[in-house]
């Protein structure tokens, strides 16, 4: 049961990472799209701000909110966070690292804000998912 999660962990993974938004006016280009993609892949366990996000695409914030809710069809933080989650149930389900670890691992730098954000997306809590 175990294996087929993680299985279907890694496919949502892939897939979140293949995701190339539609070239619509007023939207991110694909490069901006990438730019962005890849910075949050590779600073996941950082605090990333608004500010650095729009930096990336040279625009100001709230263009880069605007373009980016209209690209990814989610709030940049809406998204992040899904993507926080979804690599904290693979690390949970691949290892035994302490919750607080993963935690911190994918950006969460408080544990009982992780619980709650993991249990109101998942239904259970992190230590349930991982048994």
């Amino acid at each position: 049961m175990q294996t087929e999660w993680l299985t279907l962990l890694e496919r949502l993974l892939s897939q979140s990472r293949a995701i190339v938004p539609e070239a619509v006016q007023g939207s991110l280009s694909r490069i901006q799209w990438q730019r962005v993609r890849d910075y949050c892949f590779g600073h996941l366990s950082d605090k990333i701000t608004l500010d650095e996000l729009a930096g990336l695409c040279s625009l100001g914030r709230f263009q880069f909110l605007k373009q980016f809710k209209q690209t990814i069809r989610m709030t940049p933080h809406a998204w992040l966070l899904r993507l926080r989650l979804e690599r904290a149930c693979a690390l949970l389900s691949r290892g035994s690292q302490a919750i607080a670890t993963v935690a911190q691992e994918v950006g969460f730098y408080d544990q009982s804000h992780f619980n709650r954000a993991f249990r109101q997306a998942y239904g259970v809590a992190p230590s349930c998912y991982r048994a």
